[in-house]
Order: structure tokens, then sequence, then C-alpha cells
């Protein structure tokens, strides 16, 4: 009786939520072709780099990555290059049914490798 008063409201705000196309992308975003599905992801770059590091930014479990919009001016001024996307179900990114797990933690490594090499390696 408790699952179903737990899983019951989520039921109903996931069931009708709709299919991200690449339509429904912002202008500034891209998607990158993981084994599960495709992830969002997007770019900060400051109009003058006085760093060269690159920051990461990764949300939590609920929530996308527009939770990181108030820090990303400070760290562009910074000079910082930075990096946030969407987890699987959330923001921008695809919805597959899958279980989340640590192997799905080893394909976001790969996301961040693949990434890497498409936008700084020539």
């Amino acid at each position: 009786m408790i699952f179903l008063v737990i899983w019951f409201p989520y039921f109903l705000k996931t069931y009708h939520l709709k299919t991200i196309s690449k339509n429904d992308l912002p202008e500034l975003g891209q998607w990158v072709k993981l084994s599960e599905g495709n992830i969002y992801y997007r770019w900060y770059r400051p109009e003058a780099t006085s760093k060269d590091e690159t920051i990461v930014l990764v949300h939590g479990f609920s929530t996308p990555s527009f939770v990181w919009k108030g820090l990303l001016n400070r760290l562009m001024e910074s000079g910082y290059n930075v990096l946030v996307y969407d987890h699987y179900g959330r923001g921008f990114s695809e919805r597959p049914k899958i279980k989340y797990s640590k192997d799905l933690s080893i394909l976001f490594i790969f996301f961040y490798l693949l990434i890497w090499e498409k936008d700084f390696c020539f």
C-alpha cells in the first residue's frame, strides 16, 4: 500500500511526458548519441579564456542542467570553459526506460571523453 502511495504521484507526473526530439532543443545545445539514447549538453565559453581548465557541472538526480544558470556567468568571467549536460530523463535528454546503475555512470564517463574529443581534439 505504501508503495502505491509513493509510486502513484510519480506515475501521474511522468506518464504523459512528451518524447523529446531534436526540434525541442535550445538553439545553443546539442545531443550526443550514447548506447541508451541521446544526452543533451551545452558548452559555455568565455569571450577570453584565461584558464586552461574546464569545469563540468553535473546536476542532481531530479533536476535538469538549468540549475547551474546562476553560476555560469561567474565561472565564465573567471575564464573557465563550462560543460553542462542533462542526465537521461531530465531536461532535454531522452527518457529511455532504463535502470540507473554504476554501469550508467561508466556510460557518462564515455560521454565526457566523446564530447572532449569531438569539441577539442583536431
